[in-house]
């Protein structure tokens, strides 16, 4: 038994020291004061690099210099909730973001949410 668990110790150690290791470029974000909130819930990336950020309290996105909390230009331009828990890019300039009173539908060329 002792045998075995030293082989099979062995090729763990043999396997994590030969996998190789990617490193991603990961950026603190130092500016914090403009979240709506420091309790980020949820993200999602597009392909221009935008970064759509849902806290406990509202949406921001940041595009690599600032963050830009979202802030609605009209009445009809309101979340259901701003506790969000999944935001998802559908590829048309659409977002589809979820939170606990509902799901939205933001047209980023209209500005509209439905």
């Amino acid at each position: 038994m002792k045998n075995i668990c030293r082989l099979l110790f062995a090729l763990i150690l043999n396997y994590s020291a030969t996998t190789a290791v990617f490193a991603y470029n990961l950026k603190q974000v130092a500016n914090k004061e403009n979240f709506s909130n420091s309790s980020i819930t949820t993200f999602c990336q597009d392909e221009k690099g935008v970064m759509w950020i849902g806290t406990v309290d509202g949406l921001n996105t940041y595009n690599g210099h600032e963050i830009i909390p979202y802030a609605p230009t009209s009445d009809d331009g309101y979340l259901t909730g701003n506790y969000l828990n999944k935001i998802l890019y559908t590829n048309d300039n659409v977002y589809w973001i979820q939170n606990y009173h509902g799901l939205n539908q933001y047209n980023t060329k209209t500005k509209q949410i439905s």
